[in-house]
């Protein structure tokens, strides 16, 4: 996979950081609103960065725990 994309596996607990970690910076009055986001890794761990809800940025970032690399 020379020169491949990075993609990731994550284990539900990871989908738990991430939904709890939104709610905590969205707060209660952004149910429904679209959110966007992106990936990064920082120092070994994962974190969502760049966060938008209904277009506008929302301070803060999401840490989603270290990361580990599988090789085949």
């Amino acid at each position: 996979l020379a020169g491949g994309r990075p993609v990731a596996a994550v284990a539900r607990r990871w989908d738990a950081r991430l939904l709890g970690g939104l709610a905590r910076l969205l707060g209660p009055g952004a149910t429904g609103a679209r959110v966007q986001a992106r990936y990064a890794l920082d120092g070994g761990r994962l974190t969502v960065v760049e966060i938008r809800a209904a277009g506008r940025p929302v301070p803060g970032t999401v840490d989603l725990g270290p990361v580990s690399e599988c090789r085949g």
